[in-house]
């Protein structure tokens, strides 16, 4: 074999190698956090007005500041403060004195994953309402999902040209700069990206789980940054920031987190949809 092929079978296989380990990041379709009960239960007629709603979801979520509350039959809220959550369930206090009529819950959370979840239900005291609130459609803007879709791919790019050539190819080590271009612009863009894809304040976007290990996979590269050609420095600190993406996602939150977070990280052979950035 002619030198110029092997140097680019050496470069096909640093990509595959690196574009193989990206993939070993993608976790498996998982469900977001969903509503698995609420008190009362959607649709219930109540004959006493409850002093509070509680919201139970499958996993822990962030709450979306002032999204979660609940409508009267006159459309005013007859929630007050302190919404809050509780382990995997979030307690919504009402206003004593409530009247006869339709009431509609309503929220918005934040999965473990990152991923914003919002629906709502009504209940009704004593008698319905002639004309019960509705809860208004919410949609995430296609222009905010293309972005939020680019971040996430530029992220699975920038792995394959940081790791591959870290971890086989000498030659193919001028892309490792590239690939690291990538994934810190791709981490930091989903950061920014988080706050108007889910409506949360700054404060919530950098104190959750997703935004945690945006942070100090952030730390992590700019660590690395100036041993980018020294492979024995690069490689553990690249290492380590692998396990940002799992503790990030649904791993993170398993009943073993670091059983689950070991086995996202190791590659599967068929093809998965997973987390880079905060959305699939």
């Amino acid at each position: 074999m002619s030198p110029r092929w092997a140097a680019a079978l050496r470069w096909a296989a640093a990509l595959v190698l690196g574009g193989v380990g990206a993939a070993g990041l993608a976790a498996p379709a998982q469900a977001h956090a969903v509503l698995v009960g609420s008190t009362p239960a959607p649709g219930r007629v109540l004959a006493v007005a409850p002093t509070q709603v509680v919201l139970a979801f499958s996993e822990p979520v962030t709450l979306v500041a002032g999204r979660t509350g609940v409508v009267g039959p006159d459309a005013g809220r007859v929630d007050r403060d302190p919404v809050r959550v509780v382990g995997h369930e979030v307690v919504i206090p009402l206003r004593a004195g409530l009247r006869e009529g339709t009431y509609l819950v309503s929220y918005r959370v934040v999965s473990a994953d990152g991923h914003p979840v919002g629906s709502g239900f009504s209940f009704v005291v004593g008698r319905p309402s002639s004309a019960p609130p509705v809860l208004p459609a919410a949609t995430t803007p296609l222009p905010l999902r293309i972005a939020v879709g680019t971040a996430h791919w530029l992220g699975y790019a920038g792995l394959a040209l940081l790791l591959g050539p870290l971890l086989l190819a000498a030659r193919a080590r001028r892309l490792v700069p590239t690939g690291w271009v990538l994934v810190f612009l791709a981490t930091l863009g989903s950061l920014a990206l988080q706050l108007p894809y889910t409506g949360a304040e700054m404060g919530t976007v950098l104190a959750s789980r997703a935004g945690m290990a945006h942070q100090i996979r952030l730390a992590l590269l700019l660590l690395a940054l100036p041993f980018l050609h020294r492979r024995l420095v690069a490689l553990p600190l690249l290492g380590i920031s692998l396990l940002t993406w799992p503790l990030a996602g649904h791993p993170g939150t398993a009943p073993l987190p670091a059983l689950a977070v070991a086995a996202d990280l190791v590659p599967s052979p068929r093809c998965r949809s997973g987390w880079v950035g905060w959305p699939r």
